[in-house]
């Protein structure tokens, strides 16, 4: 199996093995953010700062732009993190415009999943909602979208039409705080992983791994022993070990799960 990273200050994703050597790498992107792999045949990016979707056959290399221009003004400002739904379709988290979009990778059209384009922290339905820079996305094994909105610090969900908040009370709430809506607290999470029950959460500006239990809704710090975090990005989660994008140290941590210790993962 392989690890693949978005290197976003090279502006490349690499493929890695278990090992850390680097196996694949895709170049010529402009710091470039989520991605998704259909398949092993198809790397969809979200190349943040061209401002647009790339896919690119893992094969022969050619790519496509899915849309955007490069600029700024469209309605594909800043993708921020892609993911597949089971339906082999792309769900987008647009930061620059505050809603999640949902493309039909068959069909080629782009349509509203999330968010009516107003920055704020508001729940109702799907396209009514109001969200804050949505910045990573991950999917439950139910259909339901998770994401983190770096700007109102919050986690929320997508499911049954509807947009929920987990955590998070307003645009400039935020602080380290374990427990159950609304007194627990993130700040400026930036990315997140579903497993199972629980929801991994690289919490950004806090330097911190946290996990939220859905069934209880409780959110607890991981604590965490060796290495030190500096703005993790972004994570992955395994049986009993998770990669974590320590995005300010320009490194890797692999973190156990059960000894709460980080070490480095290197990349040859």
């Amino acid at each position: 199996d392989l690890f693949y990273i978005a290197d976003s200050g090279n502006n490349r994703i690499v493929a890695v093995d278990k090992d850390g050597k680097i196996v694949k790498t895709f170049d010529g992107f402009h710091n470039p953010r989520g991605f998704a792999v259909l398949n092993e045949k198809t790397l969809f990016v979200a190349d943040t700062g061209a401002h647009s979707v790339t896919s690119v056959d893992m094969e022969t290399g050619k790519r496509e732009t899915i849309g955007g221009d490069g600029t700024r003004g469209s309605i594909w400002a800043s993708p921020w993190d892609v993911e597949l739904t089971a339906n082999q379709n792309l769900v987008i988290a647009m930061a620059g415009t505050h809603q999640l979009q949902n493309y039909d990778v068959n069909k080629r059209s782009l349509n509203l999943f999330a968010g009516n384009g107003r920055e704020a922290i508001k729940d109702d339905d799907a396209e009514d909602a109001e969200l804050a820079q949505p910045s990573g996305l991950s999917i439950a094994d139910n259909g339901a979208v998770y994401f983190v909105d770096a700007e109102s610090s919050s986690l929320r969900v997508v499911i049954g039409g509807q947009v929920k908040t987990l955590i998070g009370t307003g645009l400039f709430d935020f602080g380290l705080k374990d427990g159950t809506y609304p007194e627990a607290q993130l700040q400026h999470a930036q990315g997140l992983f579903v497993k199972g029950d629980w929801i991994y959460i690289a919490d950004t500006y806090n330097n911190a791994i946290r996990i939220y239990t859905i069934s209880s809704g409780k959110l607890v710090t991981i604590k965490t022993n060796g290495e030190t975090l500096n703005e993790p990005g972004s994570i992955w989660v395994g049986e009993d070990f998770a990669l974590i994008v320590d995005t300010n140290n320009n490194r890797i941590l692999k973190l156990g799960l059960k000894s709460g210790t980080l070490v480095l993962f290197p990349i040859k």
